[in-house]
This record gives C-alpha cells, sequence and structure tokens, in this order.
C-alpha cells in the first residue's frame, strides 16, 4: 500500500499480528517509494536498548503509546514538512542535473555530458581490454542554410536532426550529444569498427530520409551529414582520448572533403610512449 501511495511520511506499530515491525521499516528501506520516507514507530517499551534498535533499523522517530495528542500531530506535521522539502529540493536537484547535461537548443545531451561519458568509456573499455567507438557528424553546408532560411529556421533544423539521431542507436549505453554548432557525436562503448560502421550508416540514411529541404547545398536537395569514425580495438595506458577524437576528425574531413553525405572510418593505432 506504502509504495502504491508514496506517502510523505508513515506512521506505524512495531508490535503487529503477522509482521514484526523492525522488518517492516527494513523493507521501506529497500523500496524506491519509501526508502527516503521518515518512519515515526509506536512501540510500549520505553527502555534505550529497543529505541537504539529501531533507529538503526530505520526509523525517524520513536513514540512510546499512547502518546499525547499534540505532541503525536506536532511529530508527524514535522517530519511530514520535513519529507515534502526533501523531495522537493530531490526533484530540483534532479531537474538542475538534467538542465547541466542537456542542450537547450536541441534537448539532447551536451558535450559537457559527452566528455564526462567518454572519459567513464574509455576507462572502461582499457580495463575490460574492448573496443571503443567515436563517430563525429557534420550536417553539411549548414552555413549555406543559415544564410538562405535564416537563424530560427536553422535552429529548428539542428533540433529535428537531433532527434532523428537520437533514434537510431537502440543499445542504452550509445549516446548521441551535439558537440558544438553544427557537429554532434555518437558515443559507441563496446563496438567495432563494423559495427560502428553500420551505425554511422543507419544515421546518414536517416538524415537522408528525413527529406529536410535545402536548395543551397552543393550535393542535393535535401539536407545530409557527413560521418568520420574512430575505433580503438582495446584502449593501453599508452593512448589518450584525445587522439581518438583526433582521428575522428581527420576521417569527417576525409568524408566532407570526398565529396560528403558520405561515411569514413580507421583504426586508432597503438602510440609510442613519450
Amino acid at each position: 500500500m506504502a509504495n502504491q501511495l508514496r506517502p510523505t511520511v508513515i506512521l506505524q506499530d512495531l508490535v503487529m499480528p503477522d509482521m514484526d515491525g523492525l522488518k517492516l521499516v527494513q523493507y521501506y528501506q529497500h523500496l524506491d517509494a519509501t526508502k527516503n520516507v521518515p518512519i515515526l514507530v509506536l512501540s510500549s517499551r520505553e527502555d534505550g536498548e529497543s529505541k537504539a534498535l529501531a533507529f538503526e533499523t530505520g526509523a525517524n522517530d520513536y513514540l512510546v503509546k499512547l502518546p499525547n495528542t499534540i505532541e503525536l500531530l506536532a511529530r508527524l506535521r514535522y517530519h511530514n514538512q520535513t519529507s515534502i522539502e526533501r523531495m522537493e529540493l530531490h526533484v530540483a536537484l534532479k531537474e538542475l542535473e538534467r538542465i547541466s547535461t542537456t542542450d537547450a537548443l536541441t534537448n539532447i545531451a551536451n558535450r559537457r555530458y559527452f566528455d564526462d561519458l567518454l572519459e567513464k568509456q574509455w576507462r572502461l573499455a582499457m580495463r575490460n581490454r574492448t573496443p571503443i567507438s567515436l563517430a563525429l557528424i557534420d550536417i553539411d553546408f549548414f552555413k549555406q542554410y543559415n544564410d538562405h532560411y535564416g537563424h530560427q529556421l536553422g535552429d529548428a533544423c539542428l533540433t529535428q536532426v537531433a532527434h532523428t539521431l537520437r533514434e537510431i542507436p537502440k543499445r542504452p549505453t550509445d549516446l548521441i550529444a551535439r558537440y558544438g554548432g553544427e557537429e554532434f557525436v555518437a558515443l559507441l562503448p563496446d563496438t567495432p569498427m563494423d559495427g560502428a560502421k553500420k551505425v554511422s550508416e543507419a544515421l546518414r540514411q536517416a538524415i537522408e530520409q528525413s527529406n529536410i529541404e535545402h536548395h543551397y547545398s552543393n550535393i542535393e536537395k535535401h539536407l545530409t551529414i557527413s560521418i568520420g569514425i574512430a575505433t580503438n580495438i582495446a584502449p593501453a595506458a599508452t593512448q589518450h582520448i584525445e587522439s581518438l577524437l583526433r582521428i575522428a576528425d581527420e576521417n569527417l574531413y576525409i568524408a566532407k572533403k570526398s565529396g560528403r553525405n558520405r561515411v569514413h572510418s580507421s583504426l586508432m593505432e597503438e602510440e609510442s610512449p613519450a
């Protein structure tokens, strides 16, 4: 019932016919809906050992029954208000965290979130000796798009591209983020080059099939993207994240120089120690 009601405070007896009160308190601690909810327990025992055990188990307050009505209401009111304020603070902190890691325009992950996750995934790949791939994505001739259609439509275009890209990777560990300007990035942990190519080609096709008008492109009458991929088969201590980004950027440059609306990839080679 508590799991369904999601209460702001719980008042319960320690002695019940079918369940031990302390075990129920412990159960509350393991439920997402109640683990942060204040628990007030009622008991007929006044000894310090019983009180200490209740607090050690997770109770927030201990009342010897039957308590004075005014005292009971005062404690309930206090814990209830404290619980509400804690919940409001939790919601506010979660929203602040979301804002700090989300691109304001496109509402996908921002550069800061990408940088943090890349570092974590790089360390994980190094520890497990698993591949990691990175794809840098650039909208072709976006300056011409902005110049002719205007910045308002340009922003709408970036948002549409972001949402289209975000739908392609299916694994929860994959990430699409805005890298800056008209550039996006796909982080693909535990993904060899062949897998990264498949995902990148799916991204390229998804944008092409969106058929976003771009009459000022030099290659098509609709919007296209170019993608550069870098893959490290198993990161080593002598290698650096910056090299993965650099190689992806170099491959993006090759894809654009080769005619755009295409994918170019290469492996990250072992680096010589300094």
